[in-house]
């Protein structure tokens, strides 16, 4: 009798693991197709653009609404109450594509406007990327060439840069531009 139960378990434990490979499978295949969805549409949005993409307000909508638009369907969620409800992300796409479409009309939306009290307000992002960039660069070069002081680093790196023709904020970078960087980071931190 003991074999029995043994094997009707094995048989329902079998089943319910090929259901639930069968059921992954199903959901793979619908994410390769949404995920094959979303890359024509992008590419066509690539294709649309000549020459590098920049960001602008209207390639960031664009970029903003096909994202949600590929997503909204296959990321509706059912209620108890069989209600299909938009996912909270979807949702969040949708005010972000709003408040810069608010932008193009003149209106700021709150969470676009700009922070007072952050540290680090009056430098971009892509210029505070660049700062850590140049700051890190700076320490590997010292450990990399073992230099001996912080300064021999710094003077090596002014050089690469400067024959490379970079800059900071349109000057050639300088021993005191590097200084000054590294003094403003370590007063924010």
């Amino acid at each position: 009798m003991n074999a029995g139960i043994v094997t009707d378990e094995m048989t329902i434990t079998l089943g319910l693991e090929a259901a639930r490979a069968e059921i992954n499978a199903q959901a793979m295949w619908e994410d390769a197709i949404i995920a094959a969805t979303l890359r024509e549409r992008l590419n066509g949005l690539a294709a649309e653009t000549t020459g590098p993409v920049n960001l602008t307000r209207q390639n960031a909508i664009a970029l903003l609404k096909i994202v949600s638009e590929t997503l909204d369907e296959p990321m509706l969620q059912q209620s108890t109450s069989g209600v299909f409800i938009e996912h909270g992300a979807i949702d969040l796409l949708r005010k972000l594509i709003d408040a810069i479409e608010d932008l193009n009309d003149g209106k700021t939306h709150h969470a676009l406007k700009p922070t007072a009290t952050a540290a680090n307000a009056s430098l971009s992002r892509a210029e505070r990327k660049y700062e850590q960039l140049l700051l890190e660069s700076v320490l590997i070069v010292q450990l990399a060439k073992q230099f001996k002081s912080e300064g021999e680093a710094r003077r090596f790196v002014v050089n690469c840069l400067r024959k490379k023709g970079k800059t900071w904020r349109g000057k050639p970078i300088t021993m005191k531009t590097l200084e000054r960087r590294k003094h403003r980071i370590k007063k924010y931190i």
